[in-house]
């Protein structure tokens, strides 16, 4: 427990942002990464602790420095010791209202600033960046790469969105997923999966990850 604990507070620090892709696995870290883990963990209460473990919703949106809604932010976070946040956009149904990438990077950034422990920050990236941010690199739904049957095609998008993603501060990917395409009724799975044949989400997935 202490080591996933350790792994997961460390993998905020830039020295895990990797150009090239990587297959999915346990995380190492070298002496001095274990050192600090370690040194760190030993300092946090009990409460410290568990607030690590929450992870809260945050939108991507310009808010003032001295704005009550970034202080009351700031000083929950603060308060409570929250270790993570998962970054979106406003939505109300049917529309996902896309913000700017400066916008992220500059709330995000902050937070990380005023948090005392590197938090740990993710997104539902699922068509890449710009599923909820502007200027980013347009990607097709799961299923078109699926369809191409080139594994390099997967790689790609997840290598590209994985560079923007850490631009702005982001992480951690929510996709891909390993959904499997067996009911055509079902709007949900639909083209978000790599295809029906289960051997292409297990195969593509993967490849996917930054």
């Amino acid at each position: 427990m202490l080591r996933y604990f350790a792994a997961l507070l460390l993998l905020v620090s830039a020295a895990f942002a990797k150009e090239k892709f990587q297959h999915p696995g346990p995380i190492h870290l070298d002496r001095n990464g274990e050192k600090w883990a370690e040194k760190t963990l030993r300092k946090l209460s009990l409460e410290e602790k568990v607030g690590q473990l929450f992870m809260i919703w945050v939108r991507a949106e310009f808010l003032n420095a001295n704005s009550p809604e970034y202080l009351q932010l700031r000083d929950q976070m603060q308060k409570y010791h929250v270790g993570s946040f998962a970054m979106t956009v406003r939505f109300e149904p049917p529309f996902l209202y896309r913000n700017q990438p400066y916008e992220a990077a500059e709330l995000l950034n902050r937070l990380q600033k005023d948090s005392k422990l590197p938090l740990l920050v993710a997104a539902d990236f699922e068509r890449g960046v710009t599923m909820r941010l502007y200027g980013a690199t347009a990607f097709p739904h799961a299923m078109a790469f699926g369809a191409t049957g080139k594994l390099d095609y997967a790689e790609s998008f997840g290598r590209i969105t994985s560079q923007e993603a850490r631009a702005i501060g982001v992480h951690w990917n929510f996709f891909p997923d390993a959904d499997v395409n067996s009911n055509p009724a079902n709007p949900i799975i639909n083209t978000r999966s790599f295809g029906e044949d289960p051997q292409q989400p297990t195969s593509a997935a993967p490849a996917q990850t930054g």
